[in-house]
């Protein structure tokens, strides 16, 4: 007999945590009596005047997340930084946490302008399935290469959740050199991150949910679609014991972190290369060091992290320790200065570079990420002497160690004991041999756990489950990235797909049982988030707009939506956010729904 749980969220990373804190009961309002004042956007703050708490509506920013006054001002008055694809309700949610870019740099300098009002009435029972071994999703994961001494790229109250925040934290653990707690701008190194979310989820997140971590879902169906009701099957990834129950909820917060890429991407050709790791010999899942030649394991283990580190089965004697990095981004550069500081290492660095699309570290300043800036330079200059072959550097370490360029190179084959068969962009074939490899070649999301009726619920067109013609918008359920499944965050769907759906369920139900199938006014407008293209004095100063009920829309046909069918959702990088703060207005979003379906109010 499977248990039961109202909700259950599939991931158990930050989106999911915070998701949690709202479950439990906490409600945000909007507070303009903080010691800052008001917040400095004049329009903004009078049209979130219902949102504050005692203000005689009885509506919170939850409400406030599809006020469609409020979104429309926001998305086209705010822009973000970091992504021109970021939804209004992030951004809205992301301007209460902080007015200003610059206000990020502490916990002190936030000037946040949300109240919290806890109402144990409201809270929902939930359950947390994720796989890593504690929560926190992808900062957590053993099953990872990364070092937990790595600095994240994100300062730490950007990566700060509601009503605990890392340097809240951090105090409480450690004092710095300074002894002030935490210094401005800190960008803490991923060991810590992982133990603020593990601590987040004890002290936020623990009365109204339960947590399994180690936890691969393997399947999510559907068996009821009126009411409604899914079910979930899952494989404890210690003890291999499978397990199911029902849920009338789920929240997908899986996200598209999961794990790296086996295919290295050549930007000369239409598609990927040689795959790094033949099909027939992938390394035995959950390890991170591992033989490259190593026999399959029969396991269905569709939420856990891919092994980014190969280790020969049998050691190259070289001179110095050899060691071959393959990408172009963060994590590549990450890796290149964490070998960098032993002594008499010899770097090999693959990348691929094309002068209109340099790649992502161009984006790092030199102030800022210093260490980024360095192998982005010197990857740069190689590329622009026009220098597709192999190029020493033997004096860019003080410590005796070397760095080997070799941009836009293929591997084209490994043997067992280190020999590296490489294909250099000239299309000469050099070999080198070397004591490990480290994939930095991207990461990816699964949501092959989606049975085809969920997908057909939520509209997915799908490779494999379709016999359509592929389309754009084709969703690839094995390699889900943060802009797979932006197409399909609008509320409308065919009634022609609900129908569908309805028949599937029905004939699944007769023939066989799911389970056999596995107010004061500011002194200031100015924010740096403000897009200079509006002025304050736009149309949105019309104090004669619509009714606050009817600026709450219901499923408005092409609105912004994270509901992906009747009691399925989405939050996270899912969504296409892929920092933090970006997204804690999506899971307001998602908990403002399911109060207002589970209980009628907030």
């Amino acid at each position: 007999m499977s248990s039961h749980f109202p909700l259950s969220i599939i991931g158990n990373g930050p989106s999911a945590l915070f998701l949690s804190f709202l479950l439990h009961g906490n409600i945000p309002y909007y507070d303009p009596d903080t010691k800052y004042g008001p917040h400095p956007d004049r329009e903004l703050h009078r049209l979130l005047q219902p949102y504050i708490h005692g203000s005689g509506t009885a509506l919170s920013l939850l409400d406030a997340m599809k006020d469609h006054r409020i979104l429309s001002y926001i998305q086209f008055s705010y822009a973000s930084f970091f992504s021109a694809n970021t939804s209004p309700t992030s951004l809205l949610f992301d301007a209460l946490i902080a007015s200003e870019e610059a206000s990020f740099a502490s916990f002190e300098s936030k000037e946040t302008r949300i109240k919290w009002i806890h109402d144990t009435t409201s809270a929902i029972p939930h359950i947390i399935l994720g796989s890593s071994p504690k929560p926190g999703g992808q900062w957590s994961s053993s099953d990872t290469s990364d070092d937990t001494e790595e600095k994240s790229l994100s300062y730490a109250e950007m990566l700060s959740l509601p009503g605990f925040s890392f340097t809240e934290f951090f105090r409480g653990r450690k004092k710095t050199e300074s002894g002030n707690g935490i210094r401005s701008f800190t960008r803490p190194k991923r060991g810590d991150i992982a133990d603020y979310y593990d601590e987040y989820s004890k002290r936020m997140c623990a009365s109204s949910s339960h947590f399994l971590s180690n936890t691969v879902v393997t399947n999510v169906d559907l068996i009821d679609l009126a009411k409604p009701t899914y079910m979930l099957f899952y494989v404890d990834k210690i003890t291999g014991n499978t397990y199911t129950h029902t849920t009338n909820t789920v929240v997908l917060a899986s996200g598209v972190f999961e794990k790296p890429l086996r295919n290295l991407l050549n930007q000369k050709l239409p598609s990927a290369t040689t795959p790094v790791l033949s099909s027939l010999n992938l390394p035995i899942i959950g390890q991170t060091r591992i033989p490259i030649i190593s026999p399959p394991k029969d396991f269905n283990d569709i939420g856990s992290m891919e092994p980014s580190i190969i280790v020969p089965t049998c050691q190259p004697q070289l001179e110095h320790q050899t060691v071959l990095i393959l990408g172009s981004g963060v994590s590549a550069a990450e890796t290149v200065n964490r070998y960098s500081k032993y002594p008499n290492i010899h770097i090999i660095h693959m990348y691929r570079w094309s002068l209109e699309d340099p790649g992502p570290l161009r984006r790092f300043s030199k102030e800022t990420y210093p260490e980024y800036a360095r192998i982005y330079r010197l990857m740069k200059r190689v590329c622009k002497q026009n220098v597709e072959t192999p190029t020493l550097h033997p004096d860019f370490f003080s410590n005796g160690s070397d760095y080997e360029c070799m941009p836009n190179s293929t591997i084209l084959d490994m043997s067992p004991c280190g020999k590296v068969t490489i294909k250099l962009g000239t299309g000469e074939i050099v070999n080198r041999s070397v004591n490990s490899i480290e994939l930095c070649t991207g990461r990816s999301g699964s949501l092959m756990y989606l049975s085809p009726t969920i997908c057909k619920l939520a509209g997915f067109s799908v490779h494999g489950h379709d016999s359509t013609t592929a389309s754009s918008n084709e969703v690839d359920l094995n390699a889900v990235n943060k802009m797979s499944l932006r197409p399909y965050l609008v509320s409308s769907k065919p009634q022609s797909v609900t129908e569908e759906v309805s028949e599937i369920v029905a004939a699944s139900s007769n023939s066989a049982t799911v389970a056999d199938n596995q107010a004061r006014e500011p002194e200031s407008t100015t924010t740096s988030r403000r897009n200079s293209c509006f002025s304050d004095e736009g149309d949105f100063n019309d104090t004669s707009s619509p009714s606050i009920a009817s600026s709450i829309h219901e499923d408005t046909d092409g609105e912004y939506s994270l509901r992906l069918g009747n009691g399925l959702y989405i939050i996270g990088s899912l969504t296409g956010e892929s920092l933090v703060r970006l997204m804690l207005g999506g899971c307001a979003w998602v908990a403002g729904d399911i109060f207002k379906k589970t209980h009628n109010t907030y």
